[in-house]
Order: C-alpha cells, then sequence, then structure tokens
C-alpha cells in the first residue's frame, strides 16, 4: 500500500542549483555537512541540519528552511554546534544533537524546539548527544549516544511522554 494511502503526503520542492559562470552566488549554503531533512507539510518548508552556514548575515550555522524558492535562517539567535537530527512534531520543529543558542558554552543542550518564530532550548540533561529523532504515534522519540536523560537510566532510546522522558517497551 503506498504511503500516501496510508495519511501520508509527499511534498515536492524544487532545489537551488549553482551556476559557476555567474558572478551572483545562487547557492545559498556554505561548504558543510547536511545530517538530515525534516518535512514540515503544514507550513510547507523543508528543514537541513548539519554544519553549513547560509550565505547572509546573522544566520544560525547548521540549521536552515527551504520553502520552494529561498533558504531562510531560523531566528537571530544564533545556534553554534553539532546537529545530527531533526523532526516535525506536533507542528514545531525539534532539532537535537550538542549545541548551545546565543553563544553560551555554559549551557550546552542536546535538544531544541522551533516553534516557527523562536528557539527553546528543550531542557532535558541528556548524558551524551541525541543522533536521530522520531514523531510516531503522537509520541517524541530520541535515539544517540546517551546513558541517562535526567536521572532516569535510558540506553540510547528514550520516549517523552508529555512531562518525562521514559524507556520504551521497558
Amino acid at each position: 500500500m503506498p504511503l500516501r494511502d496510508k495519511g501520508f503526503q509527499t511534498l515536492s520542492v524544487p532545489m537551488p542549483y549553482y551556476d559557476h559562470f555567474l558572478s551572483y552566488r545562487q547557492e545559498p549554503v556554505s561548504p558543510g555537512t547536511i545530517n538530515t531533512f525534516a518535512i514540515d507539510t503544514g507550513r510547507g518548508l523543508m528543514y537541513v541540519v548539519g554544519s553549513f552556514g547560509l550565505y547572509e548575515p546573522e544566520t544560525s550555522p547548521g540549521v536552515a528552511a527551504w520553502d520552494g524558492y529561498h533558504w531562510r535562517a531560523l531566528g537571530s539567535t544564533g545556534l553554534n554546534g553539532d546537529f545530527f537530527a531533526a523532526v516535525v512534531h506536533n507542528g514545531d520543529l525539534y532539532v537535537g544533537g550538542k549545541f548551545t543558542i546565543g553563544g553560551t558554552e555554559d549551557d550546552t543542550l542536546t535538544l531544541a524546539r522551533w516553534d516557527g518564530k523562536q528557539w527553546d532550548p528543550v531542557r532535558t540533561n541528556f548524558s551524551g548527544s541525541i543522533r536521530t529523532l522520531l514523531s510516531f504515534d503522537g509520541n517524541l522519540y530520541a535515539g544517540g549516544e546517551f546513558t541517562s536523560v535526567q536521572d532516569t537510566t535510558l540506553r540510547n532510546l528514550a520516549r517523552w511522554k508529555g512531562e518525562e522522558w521514559c524507556a520504551d517497551g521497558g
């Protein structure tokens, strides 16, 4: 059965190209790595995360949105660090990795939420980094290189219950 028949939507967006003979740069992202994509069908956006920057002033390196015509940065508060995971969950973008918001290295995060207007840190104290995120059946799942979240032992896989992280499946 095709995914469309199971309620999934497909989103097709044209990607920009780079013409080496033009003096105007049409390539929006600097050299680097894209680690993953997340599709927001409600807003018509494709998010990319990794280790790159946009060729715009005051952008957040490592996270960008493509609306089918233009690349754009998400917010003016700078994200700095390593981004490995992204997912749209309950209408918001979540990114995972090891990073800071606004350049305060004293407050290293593993998860942040973009609500369409601003970045909010998700203060969860993972013991390592998040490498993948999944939104499934109303739940947010995080996988990666960690052994605990808060004071709970969770080895590399955790499910958000709305107020706390727990092991999935016991």
